[in-house]
């Protein structure tokens, strides 16, 4: 191999090497950290427009609190989402137990089940059940 190539192969693995130590941990919903839980709201109530726009506001100190509960000390910005376990449309809460740091990059299990077509269906705080339409 000419020494250019040589180089330039090793560049391009350190290249991808580095893309990937970047990439935050793979992290799910821990079930002792977030059992979920959700606001004593109706189905009427959410179902009003704009509902989830007036309740969606997760304060910085709550973030923070997540973060620290699933050992996260220090992150890039955007590596990570503050994500609802229950999801507010479903009457779910901003309070720690229904939240969780969801990776932005890579995978994602919300995107994957939406994708599958599924949703989850509160019905009876903490426990939720998945969905599959058919």
């Amino acid at each position: 191999m000419r020494p250019f190539v040589r180089i330039l192969a090793a560049f391009a693995a350190l290249l991808v090497s580095s893309a990937f130590a970047q990439q935050p941990t793979p992290i799910l919903p821990d079930s002792r950290l977030t059992p979920g839980d959700t606001f004593e709201v109706s189905g009427q109530d959410v179902c009003v427009p704009g509902y989830t726009k007036k309740v969606r506001a997760v304060p910085q100190a709550v973030k923070q609190e997540v973060y620290r509960e699933y050992g996260i000390t220090s992150h890039g910005r955007g590596a990570y989402e503050i994500d609802h376990l229950i999801p507010l449309e479903l009457g779910g809460s901003n309070s720690v137990k229904n939240l969780w740091p969801e990776p932005l990059a890579g995978p994602s299990l919300e995107r994957m089940l939406r994708s599958l077509g599924a949703w989850f269906l509160p019905l009876k705080t903490p426990k939720f059940y998945l969905l599959v339409r058919s």
